[in-house]
């Protein structure tokens, strides 16, 4: 079990403002995003990290907690050793973990967290023992992937196809591990139990066992399919439903798409981080779009009407005399729509200034100039 230093992960200070925290997110985010790093199984690592911790420094709850256990668990190190100067191992001061982070980290009612054990799992690397030691029904790992989608599909949504690498029970041995007509037998280790106790004054600590890693079975003869994992990998496309609206680096959690479910229990989630392609004519700010379009100079002291495109078809908009350059003008509910709000369609207008000019033009303008235009 060690401890996921997620100060360390964003290469922020301890007493980083939020404001700080986000900023390095961005930058991480930008650097180890999937779409940069194709196939780079290290950076998709990375880039899960770095969400991860995010999503924990960025709640101020879950930031509060985690601090708690950061000061008075990271002592916690178990690689699999044996107490008393085995290899990996800690003594751990079970009683102050629990009495400090009762008093300072922990609240009645919280729904970042259930119970002490989600708390507590959420910081650190270890398999769940009382669920392997009780064999109790597991929901199987989130899976974060990223997925681009088109301007339009962002703002009216639809549908986008993504194909995964999913990780599957296997069908050769069910899930067992364990070649066709081959079991396993208890480990002799730990008697099945999968994890081994030490008793620490009032309190007994485990850790997994290193013979069987924590089954409480070994597998003598492996599946030749799944090499006795119980589990593999295969591509599976997934139809994503996207909401209109949806907005650049929004997530979509999909239920049961992830990792199959431990000891029976449900998969579990994947989540989708949205990527939108830029739009060759439109910009967008939240739920405004903006799009620029170009007038001649005697359109602009004299007024016109103009055709203007939206995300509904083209809409007829008049320019008013004496419009000035780079000025906007706006068509409410043009926008984006989300849930039951829409925004609005800003058009900067753009004036053409003539590169040449007649003698004769140059008379008039003089005229005007001498008139006190």
């Amino acid at each position: 079990m060690s401890f996921k230093d997620f100060y360390k992960i964003l290469n922020v200070q301890e007493n980083s403002s939020i404001d700080e925290i986000k900023k390095q997110y961005r930058k991480l985010v930008r650097k180890y995003h999937p779409d940069k790093n194709p196939g780079n199984k290290q950076a998709e690592e990375k880039f899960k990290e770095i969400n991860e911790a995010y999503e924990t420094l960025s709640n101020p709850n879950k930031r509060q907690q985690y601090d708690t256990i950061r000061k008075y668990g990271s002592r916690f190190n178990y690689q699999g050793g044996t107490p008393g100067g085995g290899q990996g191992y800690t003594d751990v001061n079970i009683e102050d973990i629990l009495k400090n982070f009762s008093k300072k980290g922990r609240r009645k009612s919280s729904r970042d967290s259930d119970s002490f054990n989600d708390i507590f799992s959420q910081f650190f690397d270890f398999n769940d023992i009382s669920s392997s030691d009780m064999k109790i029904p597991k929901k199987g790992k989130d899976l974060l992937t990223s997925i681009t989608i088109p301007f339009e599909t962002a703002v009216k949504g639809g549908f986008q196809y993504l194909t995964i690498e999913s990780e599957n029970i296997c069908e050769r041995c069910t899930g067992s591990g364990a070649e066709p007509g081959s079991g396993s037998v208890t480990c002799p280790k730990c008697q099945g139990r999968g994890t081994i106790s030490v008793n620490q004054g009032l309190f007994a600590t485990s850790y997994v066992c290193p013979e069987c890693q924590g089954k409480g079975s070994i597998i003598k003869n492996p599946c030749k399919k799944c090499h006795g994992s119980g589990h593999v990998e295969s591509p599976k496309t997934i139809k994503v439903t996207i909401p209109k609206g949806i907005d650049n680096n929004s997530k979509i959690r999909l239920r049961g798409k992830g990792g199959p479910g431990i000891n029976g229990g449900p998969a579990g989630d994947l989540i989708i981080i949205i990527n939108i392609q830029p739009h060759s004519t439109y910009k967008r700010d939240g739920l405004d779009i903006e799009v620029e379009t170009s007038i001649s100079l005697t359109d602009a002291l004299l007024g016109t009407e103009i055709t203007v495109p939206t995300m509904d078809g083209k809409v007829k908009l008049k320019i008013p005399p004496g419009t000035q350059p780079n000025s906007k003008l706006r068509l409410r509910g043009k926008g984006i729509p989300y849930e039951n709000e829409r925004g609005d369609l800003f058009i900067k207008v753009l004036v053409k200034f003539p590169s040449k000019l007649t003698d004769n033009q140059k008379k008039l303008i003089k005229q005007l100039k001498d008139s006190g235009i």
